[in-house]
């Protein structure tokens, strides 16, 4: 939350900033706003913990397999940069609505038809990124900040009609590269590749039995996007 609070607070900065700075011979100054599409390939391993009810059982902290989890993402983006000669500075948020599916077989589940699934559904990211231009209408960057995103988790067994669910929105925080272009006085595109890392998280999965079982959830993220951003001048 310090994190998220800090960059909110240099989004609203740089936004006042580039409002009085952003001049016709400082192009790339300015706040901006734009739409991207792009393709996500996640990583996601499966611990079960234990049982917590009827009955807590014994700790068992033993894996249930791994998937590599992959579908299309479309989102909108805000940003504000400044621009100090060939130095470009700013902030951005963005939202992906996402459609990444997986899933591998449960080690040691109920029957060899059991099947864990994965399904991404939201990610979202705030970051600070600073560019340098190669020319003048080009500008590479790197970024880093923070990352959210909203994945379900399906354990499913119909031989024997089990089946049990949960969603969970986790944190983490985002490494990437990119190159914009200005194509028109207000108009760039982009390109760029992100690497998100959530870490470990715990979840409980409620079957259609009645059971509650805990799980813990490792992801990262490999994303590539493309997109366009409207510069306001």
């Amino acid at each position: 939350m310090k994190t998220s609070a800090a960059l909110c607070a240099t989004l609203l900065t740089l936004t006042t900033s580039a409002v009085a700075a952003g001049q016709p011979t400082d192009p790339w100054a300015g706040c901006y706003a734009g739409a991207h599409a792009g393709y996500g390939s996640a990583n996601v391993e499966g611990t079960v913990l234990n049982q917590l009810a009827p009955v807590v059982g014994a700790d068992l902290n033993a894996p249930i397999g791994s998937a590599t989890v992959k579908g299309g993402a479309l989102g909108i983006q805000l940003g504000c940069d400044v621009q100090t000669n060939d130095w470009v500075m700013g902030a951005q948020i963005s939202l992906d609505r996402a459609d990444m599916s997986g899933d591998h077989l449960y080690i040691n589940g109920s029957s060899p038809a059991n099947q864990v699934n994965y399904d991404i559904k939201q990610i979202a990211t705030l970051t600070v990124r600073t560019g340098y231009l190669i020319q003048a209408a080009t500008l590479v960057y790197l970024k880093g900040g923070a990352a959210w995103t909203k994945t379900d988790h399906t354990d499913n067994d119909p031989s024997v009609a089990i089946y049990g669910h949960s969603e969970l929105t986790r944190s983490g925080w985002l490494l990437g590269a990119g190159v914009e272009h200005l194509v028109q006085p207000n108009v760039t595109l982009f390109a760029e590749y992100s690497y998100m890392d959530f870490g470990k998280e715990t979840t409980s999965i409620t079957y259609n039995s009645g059971d509650v079982w805990r799980f813990s959830f490792k992801q990262d993220m490999s994303y590539l996007g493309l997109g366009v951003n409207y510069r306001f001048k």
